[in-house]
């Protein structure tokens, strides 16, 4: 059974879309971060063998930290709080996002979250590790992550067409979130990889057309 994901007709090719990527704060933050931690990283030396066995937990643990982050705090519902209402910017410009998901701006992490939450996780890989050389491999490591992250969220948001059956996996996996039902298909670098371990992957076919697909919570 066809399902919608949302197809464009027009097609870009990866050099089109790499030159809008590099247009925007986000990638370029995180790139900053990325590049200055793996140069104090080459230039401490001192490698073990914990600088592979830190990178290969992350990989593996990366698609529940997405779903977690998707499920809990991007997809939050505003709360009153006596007078005031709890409603986080991210929280908010996903709601944008999901209310317009060709919008290119609201595709990335918004800086001015970045601009505390980078601060924050540099302050994590240089004091909660035992090492400095191995908090500068979480943060290198982490970096990539992060650039992963936001070149394919905005790939599978542009008209770029997939070519490889990998990516059309993925592809498909993060339109079915937008374009059929919000509730599930929460993970967007993998397809659907924490999401059938917590059971938010099923069959496309048995699931119906969300009505707040576009308007989460309703709102």
């Amino acid at each position: 059974m066809d399902v919608d994901t949302g197809a464009r007709r027009r097609q870009i090719s990866l050099a089109d879309a790499g030159r809008v990527f590099w247009r925007y704060p986000s990638p370029w933050m995180i790139s900053g971060v990325l590049v200055a931690a793996a140069v104090a990283r080459v230039a401490l030396g001192d490698w073990r063998p914990v600088d592979a066995l830190v990178p290969a937990i992350m990989l593996v643990a990366f698609p529940l930290f997405e779903w977690i982050v998707h499920v809990v705090i991007l997809h939050w519902r505003p709360r009153r709080v006596g007078s005031l209402t709890v409603d986080s910017l991210l929280a908010r410009k996903h709601r944008e996002h999901h209310a317009d998901p060709r919008d290119v701006p609201l595709i990335f992490i918004p800086w001015q979250t970045l601009l505390w939450l980078l601060p924050a996780v540099v302050a994590i890989g240089l004091f909660a590790f035992p090492s400095t050389a191995t908090g500068l491999t979480f943060l290198t490591f982490l970096g990539v992550l992060g650039i992963g992250y936001e070149w394919t969220h905005y790939l599978v948001h542009s008209d770029y067409k997939p070519r490889t059956r990998a990516f059309r996996a993925v592809w498909r996996n993060h339109r079915l979130h937008h374009f059929k039902n919000e509730h599930y298909w929460f993970t967007v670098t993998t397809s659907g990889t924490a999401d059938r371990v917590l059971g938010t992957h099923p069959n496309p076919a048995d699931v119906p057309s969300s009505p707040t697909a576009k308007a989460l919570h309703g709102l």
